[in-house]
């Protein structure tokens, strides 16, 4: 479950990234419909792109540290959301990470 919510947070998150594709239908320059809903949806439950990183985050270190399968494949992209959304979600994957074995993070050094 926890996975699941990670993989689902890192979805939005994507899906309200900028994209050079985006047509003009009514929108602000640069939007797509997608993000449109997707950012009207998070206000109406008072919460925003960081809140989405932070769940991505929070919920990615939790499902390593419970051993689920396939957790560790989320690994880049936290480091990335981390990079992305700095001091917002830095502290909630230092804080996370502590309780997570240094082994899982071996695959990802280079």
């Amino acid at each position: 479950m926890l996975l699941t919510l990670a993989r689902f947070a890192d979805k939005l998150l994507r899906k309200k990234e900028p994209k050079d594709d985006a047509t003009g239908s009514g929108l602000a320059p640069g939007v797509t419909a997608t993000q449109y809903l997707i950012s009207n949806g998070l206000k109406a439950v008072a919460k925003d792109d960081l809140s989405l990183a932070r769940i991505t985050v929070q919920c990615g270190l939790q499902a390593l540290n419970l051993g689920y399968v396939g957790a560790s494949d989320i690994i880049p992209r936290m480091l990335d959301v981390v990079g992305k959304y700095g001091q917002g979600v830095e502290a909630e994957f230092l804080e996370n990470s502590k309780k997570t074995p240094a082994w899982l993070f071996l695959r990802w050094i280079s």
